[in-house]
């Protein structure tokens, strides 16, 4: 399996004995963005300056709930603070971006070959996922050193135990922990707890 925690559900849930080796992050193409790195890939990208970037990427899919994280940010204390941008397609794609067509805090970008780029110029990672083998999302985050704020599911916790000072995880669908989870990060020292994601992505993914 592609997590240590996939492999304990197939034992403990089907009696299946399943050794792991757990996904990985190219660290070429996802690499650290040093603060002047990370202002650059603002202006190149036409991202505002004077907002705290959240970056989610993934197909939109119902298993990644990206409307939750949506509803959760724009909902909390800091949502003026915030731009929100959500890379990916899929079925719910449409449907999804048409619900906050007037939302200025919000950018879609549909389906891109320059996500990296996107996460460079980010300051926050977050997902909502109900279930995951081993998110590449978050390791691909974490690669480029964003802290990361995960639903408590047992591959997102994994990846969290291995060092808890990059990231937050709240209680799957409970809006509230999101949104009190959110307002924390946002206070803390973004820089420093990215440098502990990009070392961990390095070291352990």
């Amino acid at each position: 399996t592609c997590s240590e925690s996939l492999s304990k559900i197939y034992s403990e849930k089907h009696g299946m004995e399943f050794g792991f080796i757990r996904n990985g992050v190219d660290i070429e193409q996802y690499r650290y963005a040093e603060p002047d790195k990370k202002t650059e890939m603002k202006q190149r990208l036409g991202l505002p300056l004077d907002r705290i970037i959240v970056a989610y990427s993934g197909q939109f899919i119902e298993r990644k709930d990206q409307e939750f994280a949506i509803e959760g940010i724009l909902s909390s204390k800091s949502a003026e603070k915030v731009y929100m941008i959500l890379m990916g397609d899929g079925p719910k794609f449409k449907q999804i971006r048409e619900t906050y067509s007037e939302n200025s805090k919000l950018l879609f970008t549909g389906n891109i070959n320059n996500v990296s780029e996107y996460l460079q110029a980010s300051d926050i990672y977050v997902s909502a996922s109900k279930s995951e083998g081993m998110p590449n999302g978050v390791l691909e985050a974490m690669a480029t050193g964003l802290p990361v704020l995960l639903s408590d599911i047992p591959q997102h916790m994994e990846v969290l135990e291995i060092n808890n000072k990059y990231g937050m995880s709240y209680h799957l669908g409970d809006r509230a922990d999101f949104i009190e989870k959110f307002d924390a990060l946002m206070e803390k020292d973004l820089v420093c707890m990215g440098i502990e994601a990009y070392k961990t992505a390095n070291n352990e993914f």
